[in-house]
C-alpha cells in the first residue's frame, strides 16, 4: 500500500508566524502630551487606519497613564507588551522609571519618546543603552508610533520566523534617533503598502495569511558590529542593506562606518543591494564605487527614493525585466508570464537579473520562499551556456506553479486566474460538501505519493472552479425567490422561475473571463452545505449537467453556463430533495447551494465525447459473494459516462480485491442478460431546443457498435463467438460484443483494481471510515499520452450502523413472509402495519413507468402517517424500465422497508451503485433484496395474496394488517427476516418504535 504522509506542509503553520504580538501598549505621558499625540497627533486613528487597512483583525489598544506612581501600580495588573515613556514625566526620572520596571520585568520592551532631541540631553548615553530598548523622536507625525510597534514585534520574532517560515530580512543601520525616526516610518509604508497589495491579489487564504505575517522584517543596528551580527546570522534571507554612512565602530563614532560594513558584505556577497544614506551629497561617488545605490537624507524626494529602492531591489510590485544599463524591456505580473518571458529575453537580461538576486526577491516578496531559495544560489558562473541556465529557470519556477496551481485552492482573479489552475474559487462562501471532496481529494493525492507508485499512469482530480455560497443568497435575495419559490410544487415551474431570474452582473463577468481560457466540455454539478455528509442522504439529489461549451461565440457560451447554473440552484427547491429532508431533521431554509464546475473527463470521439469508462467505488461491498467479505470493497463499472450507475442501469459489478470473480456472468445467458449493452456520451454541438433543460438533454444514449467505431470497446468488452458461444477477450472475433472489462480485470491492461483498493484505503484513512468514489478513466488521446485515472468525488459512506448480532437464523420459512442473505441496516422495526405489493404476474418491461405512477399516488393517499413496506420485482430505482420500477425517492418517500425480488424477467443485481442505493442508505431504510436462485432467500407470495388488500389498482395491492409485522436484521451477517405477524419469534426482543426507526 501506498504511503500516506499527512505532514502539514509549510502553509499550514502560518499561524506559527509572527507569534509575539503587540497587544496592550502602556503609554506614560503627561496629560498635556497625551493630549497633543491624540488631538492634533490623531493617535488612535492612525494605530487604527495602519492595523485594519493591513486587514488585521484586531489593532493594538494604547493604555493612557499620566504618572509614573500610577504607571507602575497598573503594570502588575495587566499584562502590557510594550512600555512607551515620554521624556517628561512629572513625578519621576524617566531613567528611574525604566530601572524600576527592567527590575520586575527584565524581557518586558520599554521605548522611550521624546519630542526632541533637545529633551534627551539630561540623559547620559550609557543610561539610555542600558534601560532603554530604543530612543524615539516624535515630531508631530504619530506615524512613528507604528514603526515603534512594528519594530519591537520584528525584533521579536525574526529569529523563529527565519527559521519557521524562511521570511526575508532587511538590515536597517541607523544610530541617530531623529532619522530613523523619520526613516523607519518610511519603510515600513512602502512595505506595507505593497504587501497590502499583493494581499489584495493574493490567489488564496493561506497565500494572503502569509503575506501579512510573513512580511519582511526589518532589523535596526546602531553599530557596525550589531550589524554584522545580524547579517552573519540570517544571510541566507536578507533582501538587502540601507544603511547610514556615519555611525559608531568599535565603540566610536565612524564617519567611514557605512562603507567599510558595505565593503565588508561586498566581498561576501558581491550582488547583494546596499543603499547608503548620508545628509552629505559628495559621499554619492563613493556609494557608486562599491556598487551601492545612495540616498540623499535632504531630499525632497526621500519616499520615492526609497520605494524605488525596494520596489527594484526587494521583489514588490511587477518584474521588470531589464538590461544591464537599466532600460526595460518587458515587464511580468505572475509566475506564469515570468515563466512566458523567460524563453524569450535576452541573455544578458537572464544574467543581469540572476546574479542580482532579482528572481529570487520576487519570488520571495510573494511567499514562494522554496522557489526562492532553490534559485538564489544560481549564477551564470554555475552553468556550461545561459540556455541551460535559462532551461533550468523555467522547469524550476514551472514546476512551482504546476505545484502551487495543483494544491491550493486559489480564489479568482481577473488578473491572476490560469487554466492550469487545479481548484479555483470563482466567487465566495462555504464549498459545499461535494466541492470540500474534491479539494480534499487533491490535497489526498498530492500527499500520497500514488503517482509515484503508479508513474505510467496520470491520477488526477480534473480542475474545479465553484461559485460559493455566497452567489447563492445574492441570487435568491436580488430575486426575492425564497418567497416565490416555496410555495411551488411544480418542477418545471421552479425551473422556469430561475430562468427568468438575473444573476449578477459581477459573476457575469467572471465567467466570461473564465470561459475565455476554458475550452473543454464541464460538468455542473450541485454542491450544497449538506451534500455528501455522511449523515445527510443527499448524494445525487440535485441537478448535474453535462455541458458541450461549444458556442460559437464567448458570448452563447456564457449564456449556456449561466443557465445550469441557475438550474442547479433550482435543483435544490425540487420535490425529491424535499422529501428527502423532511425525513430528516434538516429544514429547507438551512440549505444553501454552492456550484462545481468541473473539466468533464473524457475525450472527443467524432460528435461525441465520453471516458473509456466510468465507475463507483465503496469501501463496504454489502453483496459479498464467494469468500469475499464485506470491509473489503466493491466497484461499479460501465463504459462511457457513469450516468449509467448513478442511474441503475446495467454495470460490471466487482470486487476490487478478487477481480476476476465476476458472479454475475455465471453462465452464457447470465453474461447476455447482465451485460451492458448502451452507453452515454455527451453531445458535443448544443441542443437547439431550448425548452428542454433535464439533466440528459446534451447526452447521446449509444450502442455498442458506436463505442467499437470509436475504438473505446476494445479496452472493456469481450465476444461470445457466434460459432462455438465460446467467450474470447478480442473483439477479431464475430460475435455478440459483451462488457466484461476482461482486458483490465483479467490481463491488467490497466491496473486499475490496485488503484481503487488503494485510493480506498486511503480514503478510509484520512476520512475515518467507510468511503465512496467516483472514477472516470481514459486509456488514451489525452494531453499527457498516458493512461489517466480521474478522480471525480470522494465522500465519506452513510453510516449504516452495523454492529448487531441479532439472531435472525433461528426462525422457520413457514414463520416468515421475507427471508434474505442480503440486507441492508441493523437492529428490528416493530411498528410496520402497511405493505404495499407489487403483482408479480402483472409486471413486465412495457410497464414499469405506469407502475412508479400508481405508487406515486398510492404513497400520497395511503403513505401519508402510514409507513409501510414496499415489495416489487426487480430493480427499484432505476432509471432503465427493462431492469424494474424508475421509483423516484419523492413517489415512494413514507417506505420504511425496500424489498427488490428476482424473478425471471427482473433477476437483476441490486442497485448498490445508484443514487437511489445512496437515499436508501442515508436515510437507514431497510433494504432486502431477493435472489431466486439462493434456496437461503425466499417470499411468501402465497401469504401475500391471501391478505384483502384495501385497496387495489391494475399492478399493486394495499395491505393493511390489524397489528405491527416484526423485521429483524443482522448487520453483521447481512441476513434479514420479515415475520409474519401471528407468529412471535423467540429469543428475538423488538425495540420500541423510536430506537426501531433508526434501522
Amino acid at each position: 500500500m501506498t504511503k500516506i504522509d499527512f505532514t502539514p506542509s509549510a502553509t499550514f503553520n502560518l499561524h506559527e508566524l509572527m507569534l509575539h504580538r503587540v497587544y496592550e501598549i502602556l503609554l506614560l505621558a503627561s496629560p498635556y502630551d497625551a493630549y497633543i499625540l491624540e488631538e492634533d497627533g490623531q493617535l488612535t486613528e492612525q494605530i487604527m487606519i495602519e492595523y485594519l487597512g493591513m486587514n488585521f483583525k484586531t489593532a493594538p489598544r494604547v493604555w493612557r497613564e499620566p504618572t509614573a506612581t500610577s504607571a507602575l501600580q497598573i503594570i502588575p495588573k495587566r499584562k502590557f507588551d510594550l512600555i512607551i515613556v515620554m521624556a517628561r514625566i512629572s513625578d519621576m526620572d524617566p531613567v528611574v522609571f525604566c530601572q524600576k520596571v527592567k527590575e520586575k520585568y527584565p524581557k518586558k520592551p520599554v521605548i522611550l519618546l521624546a519630542a526632541d532631541e533637545s529633551e534627551l540631553a539630561h540623559i547620559r548615553l550609557d543610561e539610555k543603552k542600558s534601560c532603554f530598548d530604543r530612543t524615539f523622536i516624535w515630531s508631530g507625525n504619530a506615524n512613528v508610533f507604528t514603526a515603534i510597534i512594528k519594530y519591537i514585534e520584528d525584533k521579536l520574532n525574526a529569529s523563529r520566523d527565519v527559521k519557521i517560515g524562511d521570511v526575508g530580512i532587511i538590515i536597517y543601520i541607523e544610530d541617530t534617533p531623529r532619522d530613523y525616526s523619520v526613516i523607519l516610518p518610511l519603510l515600513y509604508q512602502v512595505i506595507l503598502n505593497y504587501t497590502n497589495q499583493l494581499v489584495s491579489t493574493s490567489l488564496n487564504a493561506a497565500q494572503r495569511l502569509f503575506h501579512l505575517r510573513g512580511r519582511p522584517k526589518i532589523l535596526l543596528a546602531s553599530s557596525y558590529e550589531e550589524a554584522q551580527k545580524f547579517y552573519n546570522k540570517y544571510r541566507a534571507n536578507i533582501l538587502g542593506i540601507i544603511s547610514d554612512i556615519n555611525f559608531p565602530y568599535k565603540g566610536k563614532k565612524n564617519p567611514d562606518a557605512g562603507l567599510k560594513f558595505a565593503q565588508w558584505v561586498r566581498k561576501k556577497d558581491p550582488v547583494m543591494p546596499i543603499m547608503l544614506q548620508s545628509r552629505h551629497q559628495d559621499v554619492r561617488e563613493l556609494a557608486n564605487n562599491i556598487k551601492a545605490h545612495f540616498l540623499y537624507k535632504k531630499s525632497t524626494r526621500l519616499l520615492r527614493d526609497i520605494e524605488h529602492f525596494i520596489i527594484t531591489n526587494f521583489g514588490f510590485g511587477d518584474f521588470i525585466f531589464r538590461l544591464p544599463d537599466g532600460s526595460a524591456i518587458a515587464m511580468a505580473t505572475n509566475l506564469m508570464e515570468i515563466v512566458a518571458l523567460l524563453k524569450t529575453i535576452p541573455d544578458e537580461s537572464l544574467i543581469y537579473h540572476a546574479d542580482h538576486n532579482h528572481f529570487s526577491n520576487w519570488l520571495a516578496a510573494r511567499s514562494e520562499y522554496e522557489l526562492a531559495s532553490k534559485i538564489r544560489p544560481l549564477r551564470e558562473s554555475n552553468f556550461p551556456s545561459t540556455n541551460e541556465h535559462r532551461q533550468t529557470l523555467i522547469r524550476i519556477i514551472s514546476g512551482g506553479v504546476k505545484q502551487q496551481h495543483s494544491s491550493r485552492i486559489i480564489n479568482f482573479s481577473n488578473d491572476a486566474f490560469e487554466p492550469s489552475i487545479n481548484f479555483v474559487r470563482l466567487t465566495p462562501g462555504y464549498l459545499g460538501g461535494k466541492a470540500r471532496g474534491l479539494a480534499f481529494a487533491i490535497k489526498m493525492l498530492n500527499d500520497s505519493g500514488i503517482r509515484e507508485k503508479y508513474a505510467d499512469i496520470d491520477i488526477r482530480v480534473p480542475h474545479v472552479a465553484v461559485l460559493g455560497t455566497d452567489e447563492f443568497d445574492r441570487f435568491m435575495n436580488h430575486n426575492n425567490l425564497w418567497e416565490a419559490v416555496l410555495p411551488l410544487q411544480d418542477n418545471k415551474k421552479i425551473n422556469k422561475l430561475f430562468l427568468k431570474s438575473a444573476l449578477s452582473h459581477d459573476l457575469e463577468k467572471i465567467l466570461t473571463v473564465f470561459l475565455s481560457k476554458i475550452h473543454y466540455p464541464l460538468a455542473v454539478r450541485s454542491s450544497s452545505l449538506l451534500e455528501d455528509s455522511p449523515y445527510q442522504p443527499l448524494a445525487g439529489m440535485y441537478s448535474t449537467y453535462m455541458y458541450p461549451n461549444a458556442g460559437k461565440t464567448l458570448k452563447a457560451r456564457v449564456a449556456g453556463l449561466s443557465k445550469l447554473i441557475k438550474l442547479v440552484c433550482a435543483s435544490m427547491f425540487n420535490q425529491e430533495p424535499r422529501s428527502i429532508l423532511e425525513n430528516t431533521t434538516n429544514r429547507l431554509e438551512e440549505e444553501k447551494m454552492a456550484v462545481v464546475i468541473q473539466e468533464l473527463a473524457g475525450q472527443s470521439q467524432g460528435e461525441h465525447f465520453y471516458p473509456d469508462f466510468s465507475g463507483v467505488a465503496q469501501s463496504i461491498n454489502y453483496y459479498p459473494v464467494s469468500y469475499m467479505q464485506r470491509e473489503e470493497g466493491v466497484a461499479y463499472v460501465a463504459l462511457g459516462l457513469g450516468r449509467t450507475i448513478v442511474e441503475g442501469e446495467k454495470a460490471l459489478r466487482f470486487s476490487p480485491k478478487y477481480p476476476a470473480i465476476l458472479p454475475q456472468f455465471y453462465s452464457i445467458k447470465a453474461t447476455l442478460a447482465a451485460s451492458q449493452n448502451s452507453f452515454y456520451a455527451l453531445k458535443l454541438q448544443n441542443t437547439k431546443d431550448h425548452s428542454n433543460y433535464s439533466e440528459s438533454r446534451d447526452l447521446a444514449h449509444l450502442r455498442l457498435q458506436q463505442a467499437e467505431k470509436d475504438g473505446t470497446l476494445k479496452a472493456v468488452a469481450s465476444v461470445i463467438c457466434e460459432n462455438d458461444s465460446v467467450i474470447r477477450d478480442s473483439l477479431n472475433y464475430d460475435g455478440t460484443r459483451i462488457v466484461s472489462f476482461a482486458p483490465i480485470l483479467k490481463w491488467k491492461a490497466f491496473p486499475l483494481a490496485d488503484i481503487i483498493n488503494d485510493i480506498l484505503e486511503m480514503g478510509e484513512l484520512a476520512m475515518g471510515g467507510p468511503v465512496e468514489l467516483e472514477f472516470a478513466v481514459n486509456m488514451s488521446n489525452n494531453s499527457t499520452n498516458r493512461p489517466q485515472f480521474n478522480l471525480l468525488q470522494i465522500r465519506p459512506m452513510p453510516h449504516t450502523g452495523i454492529q448487531s448480532g441479532l439472531n435472525v437464523s433461528n426462525v422457520t420459512k413457514k414463520n416468515t413472509i421475507v427471508r434474505s442473505h442480503v440486507t441492508l441496516g441493523d437492529g428490528s422495526i416493530n411498528y410496520i402495519k402497511n405493505i404495499l405489493v407489487v403483482k408479480k404476474d402483472t409486471i413486465n418491461s412495457t410497464n414499469t413507468v405506469e407502475i412508479a405512477g400508481e405508487i406515486e399516488q398510492l404513497n400520497k393517499i395511503y403513505g401519508k402517517g402510514k409507513p409501510y413496506i414496499s415489495i416489487g420485482p426487480g430493480r427499484w430505482g432505476t432509471a432503465d424500465p427493462s431492469l424494474g420500477i424508475p421509483i423516484r425517492w419523492d413517489q415512494i418517500s413514507n417506505a420504511k422497508v425496500i424489498v427488490e425480488v428476482g424473478i425471471d424477467n427482473f433477476n437483476i443485481d441490486p442497485s448498490f451503485g445508484s443514487h437511489f442505493f445512496q437515499i436508501v442508505t442515508g436515510l437507514k431504510i431497510a433494504y432486502f433484496t431477493i435472489n431466486p436462485k439462493n434456496k437461503a432467500d425466499s417470499i411468501d407470495w402465497d401469504w401475500l395474496s391471501e391478505v384483502n388488500p384495501i385497496t387495489e389498482t391494475a399492478h399493486i395491492s394495499w395491505l393493511e394488517l390489524p397489528y405491527p409485522l416484526q423485521v429483524h436484521i443482522n448487520g453483521i451477517s447481512g441476513k434479514g427476516i420479515i415475520m409474519k405477524p401471528t407468529a412471535p419469534v423467540k429469543n428475538i426482543e423488538p425495540m420500541d418504535e423510536q430506537e426501531s426507526s433508526g434501522i
